[in-house]
């Protein structure tokens, strides 16, 4: 599975952030710190959900387990929606981004599951 699952609360994305991600930016030129979310459509979510929920339940949080981090953190806090689609890091000096997870216009299940 190649994408990210993100809880969304009243507009605001709640995702944490590792110490990985500062590793993947300096390789990568980017800065990790400003991110991109890009929602996935919502049949494409859907699908996702449900296989994650039959192959990543009961794995703990932390770096490279978004969905539990997202089913931990609506367990600590109800309310607001789990997300999944695509998340990248801001390239320094320049106005894109780089994917980490997904990419900026990816919208098929075919290319979340590579």
């Amino acid at each position: 599975m190649d994408g990210h699952f993100w809880v969304e609360r009243n507009g605001v994305i709640i995702d944490p952030h590792f110490q990985e991600y500062d590793m993947i930016g300096s390789i990568r030129d980017c800065d990790a710190r400003v991110k991109d979310y890009v929602e996935a459509p919502l049949f494409t979510q859907v699908l996702m959900y449900f296989y994650a929920s039959e192959n990543f339940n009961n794995r703990p949080t932390g770096f490279g387990h978004c969905y539990s981090n997202a089913v931990k953190e609506l367990q600590r806090e109800p309310g607001g929606r789990m997300v999944f689609g695509s998340m990248g890091f801001k390239l320094n000096n320049k106005d894109e981004y780089f994917y980490e997870y997904g990419g900026k216009d990816w919208k098929t299940l075919k290319q979340f599951i590579n």
